[in-house]
């Protein structure tokens, strides 16, 4: 676990302006207008999927959503794949990646 909070905080230095002073996960979150043209651009790149494509795209959420709660990242009640991203998902997400 020490190795992947190393490694999510290099990333972060190389993202965030002025780098992660914290030392954490940022809190930021995407504004509203930003979140709705990018939702909107999935929805349009997303239409047509296979089912054979969007039951890879369950497959590979379920993994990361068992990898988050494996390392305690995220509790077991928790939800996590929502309409409204949570503010730290980013860096979640780069956590399961940099993982695999």
């Amino acid at each position: 676990m020490d190795d992947i909070a190393e490694d999510v905080c290099a990333e972060q230095e190389t993202l965030l302006p002025g780098g992660n002073k914290g030392g954490g996960i940022a809190a930021t979150s995407i504004d509203a207008p930003d979140f709705a043209m990018l939702q909107s651009t999935l929805m349009e790149a997303s239409k047509g999927v296979t089912e054979g494509t969007d039951n890879e795209y369950k497959r590979l959420m379920n993994l990361c959503l068992s990898f988050l709660i494996g390392i305690h990242l995220l509790g077991p009640d928790k939800d996590f794949f929502i309409k409204k991203p949570r503010p730290d998902s980013p860096w979640l997400i780069v956590a399961w990646i940099m993982n695999a």
